[in-house]
């Protein structure tokens, strides 16, 4: 694993020389690494679309009623617990990076959040979600 995917707090280990050239990256048990995910913005949408009611196209409209902020307010959520930037999803739902920063401000179920980060996360590993 590259270290800059990986979040939290690593060192870098003894080198040791042999056949070949090891670098160990040490990490504190106590101290869980969080991975970045890797996957496509539209995955994101797809699910959190798919929990809000509405398509992934409705949540990316310019349309400012109370449902489509607050589906845009959860995938914002849901891509940050995901450690991505939130510039990144900005972008795909046609907003601002200063504008999602200012809906991230708002309240969100946490638990349905993560509940929905981890769909994606596995949903996208096995192959269930398409773009």
């Amino acid at each position: 694993m590259p270290v800059r995917r990986a979040v939290g707090p690593i060192e870098v280990g003894t080198p040791r020389i042999g056949d070949s050239f090891e670098l160990p990256l040490v990490a504190r048990a106590a101290m869980p690494l969080v991975v970045r995910w890797d996957g496509d913005v539209a995955n994101v949408l797809a699910v959190v679309a798919g929990e809000s009611g509405m398509s992934p196209a409705e949540m990316c409209s310019r349309r400012r009623t109370m449902a489509h902020a607050a589906a845009r307010r959860l995938a914002i959520h849901v891509w940050v617990l995901l450690r991505r930037p939130v510039a990144e999803i900005a972008s795909a739902l046609g907003i601002t990076p200063a504008a999602a920063s200012q809906l991230q401000r708002g309240s969100v179920d946490a638990e349905l959040a993560g509940r929905l980060a981890q769909l994606v996360r596995y949903s996208a590993e096995a192959g269930a979600i398409t773009s």
